[in-house]
């Protein structure tokens, strides 16, 4: 098929479908509801992806509210910096600075392997609150 001809082009057309013109069709939406993020959550993710990222653990932890729960017992203060290697692999950490966090309703999401780590507005900013397996 030649695509220079309007022949070739009303063909190609017809084949691909009006919702690619129109931008409809499920990729444009979902492309349009994963970018509408949420101001104060970029400048909460900017802040904490470079934490994580350069290992400033008393930074996460500024960033995430206490307690926390993991794996079943709750964590706070000293608790949850004792953890941070566990949470904080350098795999966890090379996602971190890669991979952005999708919205989910209230929250914003990071899959990071078989983790899922999760951001909610909690009053004043964004904070880390809990963490997940991804099933």
């Amino acid at each position: 098929m030649v695509l220079g001809s309007r022949k070739g082009l009303a063909l190609a057309l017809a084949l691909l479908g009006p919702g690619l013109l129109l931008g409809g069709g499920h990729a444009q939406e979902t492309e349009t509801s994963s970018t509408s993020v949420d101001p104060g959550f970029e400048d909460f993710w900017h802040r904490f992806r470079e934490a994580v990222t350069l290992d400033d653990r008393e930074a996460v932890r500024s960033m995430t509210r206490l307690p926390i729960l993991l794996e079943g017992k709750e964590y706070d203060g000293d608790g949850f910096l004792g953890r941070f290697d566990w949470l904080f692999t350098s795999a966890e950490k090379e996602c971190f600075a890669s991979e952005a966090p999708a919205r989910d309703g209230d929250a914003y999401q990071l899959l990071c392997g078989e983790m899922i780590f999760v951001f909610r507005n909690e009053g004043e900013s964004y904070q880390f609150t809990d963490i997940g397996v991804n099933d």
